[in-house]
């Protein structure tokens, strides 16, 4: 008993003078108070919606329209993590097709250029695989207040022929772009995408693969929480043609929420 006193008050007298630390402000090696310092600069959001199609690459995967679920946070307007939850309302093939996708970007701000690597891991549920990776790269520029211009390059692992693992193959878009805010609760957003086919879609020959338009539009119903909305049109071009392969009309709809 008298040693266990003496060890009390020794830890007493080390916390007294400064030489322990009970607040727990490391665990593992790992410092907690500058973990919870990026935590607080970090912004969240979460969305929820609806959308008529799963289109991709100019493709109609589901045939049907599906739900999503969307979260993430926004670190110093530089790191960008996301997390996709999607799902088919209807069956394709006697299966409820789903897919779940996590992804993380990094952007290098140079004034008007933004370079953004990003790489991202998609899990088709049907499959039950392992998850396709796909790192990509994008580029931005912005002018004249309103408008963008810019590239995103994109690889899946697969060999494009067959569908075997061990291969990366790309997908290659260039775009242009508006964005205007009528007010401070509400904003448009315009985009026009070209698309190359280097193997990624893997239906398809190499080529040219779609034209992709899309008219987005916000509105901040509060502070935090705000009701978005887009209409989509997708232009075949030779190599969806080829296999007989059309234009795809889609919309959306959702709730966005921001902390």
């Amino acid at each position: 008993m008298a040693a266990f006193l003496s060890a009390i008050g020794l830890a007493a007298q080390a916390e007294s003078a400064g030489e322990a630390d009970f607040s727990f402000q490391k665990f593992g090696g790992i410092d907690l108070k500058k973990a919870e310092d990026v935590f607080s600069r970090a912004d969240y959001f979460a969305t929820i919606g609806w959308n008529s199609r799963y289109v991709c690459e100019g493709i109609d995967y589901w045939k049907t329209g599906y739900s999503l679920f969307t979260a993430g946070a926004v670190i110093d307007d530089t790191w960008y993590l996301k997390f996709w939850y999607g799902v088919a309302d209807g069956h394709n093939d006697g299966k409820r097709d789903g897919e779940t996708k996590l992804r993380l970007d990094y952007k290098i701000d140079l004034g008007a250029l933004k370079i953004i690597p990003w790489f991202e891991q998609s899990f088709i549920h049907q499959n039950n695989d392992h998850g396709i990776p796909r790192p990509g790269l994008k580029t931005e520029y912005s002018f004249f207040k309103y408008f963008r211009a810019g590239t995103d390059f994109y690889w899946q692992d697969n060999d494009g022929e067959t569908g075997k693992r061990g291969k990366f193959r790309g997908f290659y878009g260039v775009y242009t772009g508006a964005h205007y805010d009528i007010d401070e609760a509400l904003s448009l957003d315009a985009n026009i995408r070209y698309g190359y086919n280097g193997g990624y879609v893997q239906q398809t020959a190499r080529g040219s693969n779609a034209v992709d338009y899309t008219l987005s539009a916000s509105y901040k119903i509060t502070d935090w929480c705000a009701i978005e909305g887009s209409v989509n049109y997708s232009q075949a071009l030779s190599t969806l043609r080829h296999e007989d392969l059309g234009d795809e009309f889609y919309a959306g709809i959702g709730l966005r929420f921001s902390y």
